[in-house]
């Protein structure tokens, strides 16, 4: 929920500095057709009532996934929580889990495509609901406008620098590979369930985290051998927001191979 949250924060402050930085117009369509990609996942999971996607101007797709005989108050406006699940698909730890959850979705790249053909943008933003019947969505498109430049105008933006490791992620998939090789566990037989999400938060001024909290995955020996290398691993960059460091969150997704690698992947990295 609070990795959803930060994407939407991020999105929304990216259309701010677009708007900012080239003119542009809105137009926005809203349209509704039959679903013919993914009858087959319903079908496969009687229980998800429906799917939000959302398509960005880069190509990443975000999804949430609605479940039936959850109960909503329908006098709130927002959703409460645990009544959805979110992935990021383009993360090979939330894509892993998906899979192996629902199974594959496929998304309506042909009637999508063939909406905003010979439209201003290329890259336009789309959003909306997969039903087991039908498809409703929303597609924005920033059509350029011609203005006048103004020698005098200036236009602030914001540079974010996001949070990382120092020395780059392979730095870190090396220091887990090596310690899991000299221990026990690195000589016991691969685990079925050997895929693990967890939910870290980096302290602004610390390079170690102030939190670390398993999300997907078994509870077991080796998640908690996980967990300590984690919270040793004290080489942590925050990200800097205005020129200064914040606290941040993100996901870090390790997954134990069969030839007994390690594969550590974390968004954005």
């Amino acid at each position: 929920m609070i990795y959803f949250k930060q994407m939407k924060l991020r999105l929304i402050s990216l259309l701010l500095i677009s708007s900012l930085i080239c003119k542009a117009q809105l137009i926005t369509i809203d349209t509704c057709f039959t679903n013919n990609s993914s009858k087959q996942f319903f079908q496969q999971n009687l229980l998800v009532s429906k799917v939000f996607f959302s398509k960005n101007t880069d190509g990443s797709k975000n999804i949430q996934v609605y479940r039936k005989g959850i109960w909503q108050d329908a006098s709130f406006n927002f959703s409460v929580p645990n009544d959805y699940e979110s992935y990021d698909l383009n993360f090979i730890g939330d894509n892993y889990f998906f899979l192996k959850k629902y199974g594959n979705l496929d998304f309506p790249e042909k009637e999508l495509a063939s909406i905003v053909k010979n439209k201003c943008s290329n890259s336009p933003y789309i959003r909306g609901y997969i039903y087991p019947d039908s498809v409703r969505c929303k597609i924005e498109f920033r059509c350029p406008v011609e203005t006048k430049s103004d020698p005098d105008e200036i236009v602030f933006t914001k540079v974010e620098v996001l949070w990382g490791f120092k020395n780059g992620l392979k730095a870190l998939q090396n220091k887990i590979q090596a310690a899991y090789l000299k221990s026990h566990l690195g000589n016991q037989k691969m685990s079925a369930d050997s895929a693990f999400m967890f939910s870290i938060v980096i302290d602004r001024k610390d390079s170690c985290l102030i939190r670390i909290e398993l999300t997907k995955g078994n509870y077991t020996p080796v998640a908690q051998f996980l967990i300590d290398e984690l919270r040793a691993a004290c080489e942590w960059t925050p990200s800097m927001q205005g020129g200064r460091p914040v606290r941040s969150f993100a996901k870090v997704f390790i997954l134990l191979n069969k030839d007994r690698t390690i594969t550590v992947a974390m968004p954005n990295l």
